[in-house]
């Protein structure tokens, strides 16, 4: 007799009402085994699972904590899916380079979300139309380097570039120049218009690095 085993997904979201959601959309599947994880140890815990279903930051600390063990020789890692509602353009490409499967924003179809982990179980990727579209956008786009973010920041906060610099503690010049990139990068004719595109990209809420 053959029996095709379950796929097991862990539900790890800070919000308990998306918690309870997600956690209730999978159960209808009979293939899908679902355990949701209590918010207060869900990062800390193991994972001994197939598909980690989780909100941005538990996320990033799974990514991070199953780096650390496929680097020590641990068994198969789960594969990690992103329910968020952070757009922009770094948190996606953050999220992607550390190695998440999956990208889902809140609101999406129950429909969705099914087919997403479905996907990561069968070791494909999954992202929401919304996700792919800033993904393919973000490729025609210069990165900005760790510093030049760092400039950006103190920028979008009004300092200018003799207060940038005591911050940082880089010279003026090296200041200008960035700024120059900066402006370049973003296609920006000033600093003002550099910042509300940053903002717009998401490329001031760097929470993660």
């Amino acid at each position: 007799m053959n029996i095709t085993r379950r796929v097991e997904v862990f539900v790890w979201h800070e919000s308990p009402l998306v918690r309870a959601g997600l956690a209730a959309t999978l159960a209808e599947r009979s293939d899908l085994q679902v355990t949701v994880a209590p918010w207060s140890d869900g990062p800390a815990r193991g994972p001994g699972c197939d598909v980690i279903v989780a909100d941005y930051a538990t996320a990033m600390h799974c990514l991070e904590v199953l780096s650390t063990r496929s680097t020590s020789g641990g068994g198969a890692a789960p594969r990690v899916m992103v329910v968020t509602a952070r757009d922009g353009e770094w948190d996606i490409r953050n999220a992607t380079t550390r190695g998440a499967q999956g990208y889902l924003l809140l609101g999406c179809s129950a429909d969705r979300i099914i087919d997403a982990v479905s996907s990561l179980a069968r070791g494909a990727r999954f992202y929401d139309d919304a996700v792919s579209a800033r993904i393919a956008d973000s490729l025609v786009h210069a990165s900005l380097t760790k510093r030049e973010h760092d400039v950006l920041q103190q920028m979008s906060q009004g300092a200018g570039n003799k207060e940038i610099a005591r911050t940082l503690d880089i010279q003026l010049g090296t200041v200008k120049a960035h700024v120059k990139a900066i402006l370049g990068k973003l296609q920006a004719r000033s600093r003002t218009q550099a910042v509300v595109v940053a903002e717009h990209r998401g490329l001031l809420r760097m929470m993660y690095e």
